[in-house]
């Protein structure tokens, strides 16, 4: 499946078509920091965002810990993670926690 990320869109989530995914690939499409915390933004994703009071996922981007997930007003979903993360493809690892 061809996933093309369009600033300030996103593709289908994941999670949406398989809520009981626990491994997926995905490219990383940037990595800032925001408050001083790294905000990773891939081209598709199996983490669910905090919204109406469901809490967010929780996993792994390769190795590095998912801390939160956050949708932002332009519809990207940020994964706020324990370490940065180049652009690149990364294997992703993901539960619930």
């Amino acid at each position: 499946m061809e996933n093309t990320p369009v600033p300030g869109t996103r593709p289908d989530p994941l999670y949406y078509a398989d809520p009981a995914l626990t491994t997926f690939a995905a490219t990383v499409v940037s990595c800032e920091a925001h408050d001083g915390r790294p905000h990773v933004v891939l081209d598709r994703t199996a983490f669910y965002p905090t919204s109406g009071g469901q809490p967010f996922d929780t996993g792994r981007l390769g190795s590095v810990r998912v801390l939160d997930v956050l949708e932002q007003e332009d519809g990207t979903i940020a994964h706020v993670t324990s370490a940065p993360i180049a652009p690149g493809t990364v294997g992703m690892h993901w539960r619930t926690s």
